[in-house]
């Protein structure tokens, strides 16, 4: 729940997961977002496959819009597991994504609203461990993406990210 503007003011998510042979696994699932001047609903899934210390995944993401072009996106991602908590993987997504741009004024009140058909490109690389002598999960990534600008369409923008999350285990 956000009452910021730029937030949905709702925000729910839920993906149901099987198990299947020949050490597959499925998923399917969904997410909505509440925003004041719109909504939105991603339908979502996966499917996996375990191959020996592998793991590799694909995720299609799709977004319908009533009378607009749908958003259609999708993921791939590889893992090499060295343990159950070690890993090294890479996944690379793109597609096109809705995007609402709004202009308001200073007192929040709508002006204009325009709905955008953003594409992107995303390759990140990551990599989960423990500590030696601890149960505590690590995990470094790092993702290079190249995303159309909202306000510019047919001009794009490289970006970088670095991250380090740390996961207590109880």
């Amino acid at each position: 729940y956000s009452q910021a503007p730029i937030f949905p003011d709702h925000r729910v998510g839920a993906e149901l997961y099987g198990n299947l042979p020949n050490n597959m696994e499925l998923s399917l699932g969904g997410r909505y977002l509440d925003f004041p001047s719109s909504k939105v609903s991603i339908f979502t899934g996966s499917v996996g496959r375990y191959m020996g210390d592998y793991y590799v995944s694909v995720r299609p993401y799709y977004t319908p819009q009533s009378g607009k072009r749908d958003g259609l996106a999708g993921t791939l991602m590889a893992r090499k597991y060295r343990d159950a908590n070690t890993y090294l993987g890479a996944s690379f997504g793109m597609g096109y994504m809705p995007d609402l741009v709004q202009l308001r004024d200073v007192n929040d009140e709508l002006l204009a609203e325009t709905h955008l058909y953003i594409e992107q490109r995303r390759l990140e690389l990551e990599y989960q461990f423990t500590a030696k002598g601890a149960s505590h999960l690590y995990r470094a990534n790092l993702a290079l993406s190249h995303r159309e600008l909202a306000f510019n369409p047919g001009n794009f923008v490289w970006s970088v990210s670095v991250g380090l999350t740390y996961a207590p285990k109880f």
